[in-house]
């Protein structure tokens, strides 16, 4: 029922946006009571993302971009909200970036705003959140103008809490989706040369490519890289570390139904 009502109302927006006026009051606190639900995902994800998207285009009064920015920033700033599920932070950063979607040159911008927030290292829910954000905005957009991000990125690593470093850990991989070129060289000489934060690292990796395998645009994009991250990966596939070993498999298999054609054989000749 849920995802019938955001195709209503996008369908709506599109089409009839004068018949939202000054009504949002009644329909966006239940959007974000949603948006906020661990069971936000698959299609009903898609069609919140899809609403978000017509509402920027509509571009009615109280939900321009910044209007609709802060309402999703707003559960995440407001400090007595701590007990967001882990999906909502994933929620919050993807509908960001959907909105972005719509207005590319609030792109870098936006980033370079939730960068300094990490910066400022304010609480860990704080982090996750940045990190997220900047790692699904990353995905569209090409964020290398912004020369601090990777490093920043990098020093979420040795935090105290799982928890933001798998957000670091996501938004590198995710952001790497976005400019492949800058980002996959930097990820695979910081495994070489950052055996402590390896794991990591190859979760940023996986990452890479989980997301670019998925669409035609997306395999065009990895198989020039292919033959040397399958190269770096059998350098690591020994490493001492029972976690990295698993990750690397993964990885190698993600590959493999890539190019099972040419890689498949190789995989079967390494098991001699």
């Amino acid at each position: 029922v849920a995802q019938l009502s955001l195709v209503l109302l996008t369908t709506t927006a599109k089409k009839q946006p004068q018949a939202l006026f000054n009504v949002h009051a009644a329909f966006m606190p239940e959007i974000m009571t949603l948006v906020k639900s661990p069971l936000l995902q698959g299609t009903a994800l898609t069609c919140t993302l899809n609403l978000f998207q017509a509402l920027v285009q509509a571009n009615l009064p109280g939900l321009t971009y910044r209007h609709l920015l802060n309402m999703l920033m707003q559960p995440v700033m407001d400090l007595q909200q701590h007990q967001l599920h882990k999906q909502a932070y994933h929620s919050l950063a993807k509908c960001i970036a959907a909105l972005t979607l719509q207005m590319p040159s609030e792109a870098v911008p936006i980033a370079s705003e939730f960068l300094m927030g990490i910066q400022q290292r304010r609480s860990d829910y704080h982090l996750i959140f940045y990190l997220l954000t900047i790692g699904e905005i990353g995905r569209y957009f090409n964020l290398s103008a912004i020369e601090a991000l990777p490093q920043t990125i990098l020093t979420c690593f040795a935090s105290s809490s799982e928890d933001v470093k798998a957000a670091a850990s996501h938004a590198l991989g995710a952001v790497a989706v976005g400019n492949l070129s800058y980002y996959l060289p930097f990820i695979l000489q910081e495994i070489e040369a950052q055996p402590k934060r390896q794991y990591l690292l190859l979760h940023s990796l996986k990452e890479v490519i989980t997301s670019l395998s998925t669409s035609k645009q997306g395999l065009e994009q990895l198989m020039p890289s292919v033959p040397i991250i399958w190269a770096q990966m059998f350098k690591h596939c020994e490493c001492p570390e029972e976690g990295s070993r698993n990750v690397v498999a993964e990885c190698l298999g993600k590959l493999v139904l890539v190019n099972p054609e040419e890689l498949l054989p190789r995989l079967q000749q390494a098991l001699k």
